[in-house]
């Protein structure tokens, strides 16, 4: 019996060609199944720590119902650095101040072990995280150090504070103020930087802003090749931007 591939024009054209690539399209049917799914591959993780902060103090603004970009600012202020990507100054979550003199670490792990140095040594008038909560006075307000440190633990210590000045004084600016502090002199001073920070805040381009980012993550594709490659969606952003008006 002679080559079945060989007999037919249109068997050359269809059943042949499956015939002798069978054992590779097995394998490529095969592959495609241990791929993971697209729903399944894309994993959520969160945005960069420049951004951490931003997304905490927007949550706690609508939480508490504060004045909006209020707690952004005041965190702009506490702990802003400038951030190369963005081209802005943003708040920074691994910020400790000790004796007026603050000191960025590059990681939460970094921050904790750093105070717990400075505790060694004999400091307790210490502020820290994206509020600059001070450990002296509310300390016993987290579970840990560590939990201190926890962006949406840290600022939601924050907003309550600041709504308890709120209710004293009727007016978030001269809550603000006493924030940072009951000295008439230091809150004028603190409160011209304040508003700085609130002005900085209104984007000239929207579009290329995430300072109203009430829910900032980066989707990150983890699809295997062959996936992609079949994929549908060309064009998937993997950036992704909830903006609050």
């Amino acid at each position: 019996m002679g080559d079945i591939c060989g007999s037919l024009r249109e068997q050359r054209d269809t059943f042949c060609f499956f015939g002798k690539y069978q054992d590779f399209m097995i394998f490529l049917i095969l592959l495609m199944l241990f791929q993971p799914s697209t729903a399944e591959a894309r994993s959520v993780t969160s945005a960069d720590d420049a951004l951490v902060c931003l997304n905490a103090t927007v949550q706690a603004e609508e939480k508490y119902q504060i004045k909006k970009d209020l707690l952004t600012s005041i965190s702009n202020v506490e702990t802003g650095r400038w951030n190369e990507k963005l081209a802005k100054k943003v708040a920074w979550p691994w910020t400790v101040n000790v004796n007026g003199k603050g000191y960025f670490y590059s990681s939460k792990k970094e921050a904790v072990a750093a105070v717990k140095d400075w505790r060694r040594r004999g400091y307790r008038s210490i502020d820290v995280g994206c509020m600059q909560i001070n450990l002296r006075f509310h300390g016993k307000k987290f579970a840990s150090l560590d939990d201190a440190f926890e962006p949406s633990k840290n600022v939601d210590v924050a907003a309550k504070l600041l709504k308890s000045r709120y209710v004293v004084r009727k007016d978030w600016m001269l809550a603000a103020a006493d924030y940072h502090s009951r000295n008439h002199k230091k809150a004028q001073v603190y409160m011209k930087k304040l508003l700085l920070a609130m002005n900085s805040i209104k984007p000239a381009e929207p579009e290329k802003t995430v300072t109203y980012a009430s829910n900032f993550m980066i989707t990150k594709d983890t699809r295997g090749w062959l996936s992609k490659l079949f994929s549908q969606n060309k064009k998937r952003r993997e950036l992704k931007i909830s903006m609050r008006e």
